[in-house]
């Protein structure tokens, strides 16, 4: 198994069993707070971070993707506005509260298309 390999299956098996069905159900009461879709941002939520707060993706081209929705550390000024912080965006991203905060700010000025996903449909 190679290390990149054993990171994910280590990744998934911390990953709340709800995280398996493709969405985040203990987090669903804090989307509703903010104001975003629980379907699709639970489901965004799954697809970005398995539900997991702490996930930090690093880009090669782009600022890291940090916390449950992967947002932009590029986003610095909104997460300072935002979450009425002076901590650095990769820092502040990570907490739950703000991260929501971001989001919710991101969904009312672009909608879903700041993540490109969307729930799967479901058949009748």
């Amino acid at each position: 198994m190679t290390l990149t390999t054993l990171a994910i299956v280590s990744l998934l098996a911390l990953a709340p069993a709800a995280a398996k069905q493709g969405s985040c159900p203990q987090w669903e009461p804090m989307l509703r707070k903010y104001g975003l879709p629980v379907a699709d941002f639970s489901y965004v939520m799954w697809r970005e971070s398995r539900c997991l707060s702490s996930v930090v993706n690093h880009g090669k081209s782009s600022r890291d993707q940090v916390g449950l929705l992967q947002i932009s550390a590029s986003w610095s000024t909104v997460t300072k506005q935002q979450c009425r912080t002076t901590k650095r965006p990769e820092i502040a991203l990570l907490s739950p509260t703000c991260n929501l905060k971001v989001a919710s700010y991101l969904y009312a000025n672009g909608g879903l298309a700041h993540w490109k996903a969307t729930a799967p449909k479901k058949k009748d």
